[in-house]
């Protein structure tokens, strides 16, 4: 990974925005054409703009230089090289793959569901007993290629090394409320994304849709209200337990 500096007459097109970053076409080379991930000064939602201070993006740049040494992470989920416009650090290059986000497969069986689940469920277990946790669990952070397998996205925003989360999630508020200790951050945030996901639910409503409706019957299980019991009190006693069971041949689902 390289320290390049950020020209933009090679930018190419736009690939999509988001709150905090665009991400560009752009051609890093003779005939090497990348996406490049560029942050804005400011965070943007429709209700509010947030000036980002400087320091975020050094954040951001210390993890990347972590991550893209790290054999945890898929090398086309790793920075390809870092951007600057003079010292100030702008953004990074990444690998272009053809990927559909996990909202892609909300209609699609409950069995295609289980495999996308369990095989986040083995990449959140590796990375966590690295001490990287990802923070933020939606669909659009995930990415699916052609082959099934899963591409990480927005890992700049991750917990590395001790570095914390740029923008946490609601998810991650609230387990930081409770508990002193990050071990399970991911267990909690993965868990109600899981049951979420299970539902066609966004997490932002499955609080809502359980509160009105209870646990489907297909979930109504003593071991699965015992589990989202104790992610309601999760404290730092909680043994890591998922709804997509590691510990277990079977699925709880």
């Amino acid at each position: 990974m390289k320290k390049c500096q950020l020209d933009r007459n090679k930018i190419i097109s736009i690939f999509g925005e988001g709150s905090e970053s665009i991400v560009y076409s752009y051609k890093e080379g003779e005939n090497k054409y990348v996406a490049l991930k560029l942050f804005k000064d400011e965070f943007v939602t429709p209700s509010k703009k947030e000036p980002i201070p400087y320091e975020v993006f050094q954040n951001k740049e210390r993890k990347l230089m972590l991550l893209s040494n790290s054999d945890l992470i898929d090398e086309t989920s790793k920075p390809i090289n870092l951007y600057y416009e003079g010292d100030k650090f702008v953004g990074y290059s990444l690998y272009i793959d053809r990927l559909r986000d996990f909202s892609y497969y909300y209609s699609s069986s409950k069995k295609t569901k289980i495999e996308l689940l369990k095989q986040l469920r083995d990449i959140v277990v590796k990375l966590n007993n690295n001490g990287i946790y990802i923070g933020d669990f939606n669909t659009e952070n995930f990415g699916i290629r052609d082959d099934g397998s899963i591409k990480l996205r927005d890992i700049d925003n991750y917990s590395v090394g001790g570095l914390d989360f740029d923008r946490p999630t609601n998810l991650v508020k609230e387990y930081k409320k409770r508990c002193s200790d990050i071990k399970n951050i991911d267990v909690y945030s993965f868990n109600y994304f899981s049951l979420g996901y299970i539902l066609a639910y966004e997490p932002y409503a499955l609080n809502k849709y359980i509160e009105e409706h209870g646990l489907p019957r297909r979930l109504n299980t003593e071991e699965n209200k015992l589990l989202l019991q104790d992610l309601e009190n999760i404290d730092d006693n909680f043994e890591p337990r998922f709804f997509i069971d590691s510990t277990k041949k079977r699925i709880i689902f």
